[in-house]
């Protein structure tokens, strides 16, 4: 939610480049990977610091083998693109710290 404020606050300010919505994909679908990694994790009965750690595992490695199978049909590697993955974990992270 912190981001999507942010994401939108970002729209009124003068002379700053919002991301590609390709940018904005990766940040809410790792958001989104993370999110359920760590809700599963939780319902297994794992505690709190090992679900973040599967959590973020989890989505990195995704995001890794997402950009080796853009590389591998002719795509580029982006690394920009692993950064969004990983603002996206970080923020549902944080998100996540403060649940139950």
């Amino acid at each position: 939610m912190i981001a999507t404020l942010t994401l939108v606050a970002a729209l009124h300010v003068p002379g700053i480049d919002l991301p590609s919505a390709d940018k904005v994909k990766h940040f809410f679908l790792s958001a989104f990977i993370h999110t359920t990694v760590f809700s599963a994790a939780r319902g297994v009965g794992l505690e709190k610091p090992s679900s973040q750690i599967a959590a973020a595992a989890a989505t990195m490695t995704i995001g890794v083998l997402k950009e080796v199978r853009d590389r591998r049909i002719g795509g580029a590697f982006s690394k920009a693109d692993l950064g969004w993955d990983a603002f996206g974990s970080l923020t549902a992270a944080a998100l996540l710290n403060g649940t139950r």
